[in-house]
């Protein structure tokens, strides 16, 4: 997530060569803890050196400038106690690196393998001519890490239902003391 505002707000002068090179089939990541799937089409970039605690794992786009997406993949390694305080935390890094950071909802959910999650839709002003964006933030903590998916783009690129079927292929195991928490 914090790879694609870097990365994301210097692309207005990038435009993807047409033969770039696309995932044709979906590019798999693992991790200990936890694994992801990137659909096939999306187009990784450099997502960036790590900042603090937080290590980048991959940023991947799709689309042209006038009409980008993006897929950005994050692990913080001091995320907090709990889900709760990662959540807080990541508005607060949002708030100081972006402009008119609008966060419109924070539900309580669980991903598919049955851990806890908060899913947050945040909009705000990214570019040197303040375009808006849009995007999705899966965030489970796993009793260790904190873990970001972020899926988004310019307001209206993708939708809820899209970024949810990428995210469904998110899986984190819990690595705490005990049971993981409820949504």
């Amino acid at each position: 997530m914090l790879a694609a505002l870097g990365a994301l707000s210097s692309l207005g002068a990038l435009s993807l060569p047409p033969r770039a090179a696309r995932a044709a089939e979906g590019e798999a990541i693992t991790s200990d803890g936890f694994s992801f799937l990137v659909p096939p089409g999306w187009t990784r970039i450099g997502a960036g050196p790590a900042e603090g605690t937080i290590d980048h794992i991959g940023l991947w786009v799709q689309g042209s400038y006038a009409d980008q997406a993006f897929i950005a993949l994050d692990v913080d390694q001091r995320p907090g106690d709990n889900l709760a305080h990662f959540a807080l935390n990541t508005e607060n890094t949002l708030r100081t690196r972006l402009s008119k950071v609008f966060v419109d909802a924070r539900d309580r959910l669980q991903m598919p393998n049955g851990m806890p999650a908060m899913r947050l839709k945040v909009e705000y002003l990214a570019g040197d001519n303040g375009v808006l964006w849009q995007q999705y933030l899966w965030l489970i903590y796993d009793g260790r890490i904190g873990v970001t998916l972020a899926v988004g783009g310019h307001v209206g690129r993708i939708g809820l239902d899209e970024a949810s079927k990428i995210a469904s292929t998110l899986k984190v195991v819990w690595r705490g003391e005990g049971p993981p928490p409820p949504p």
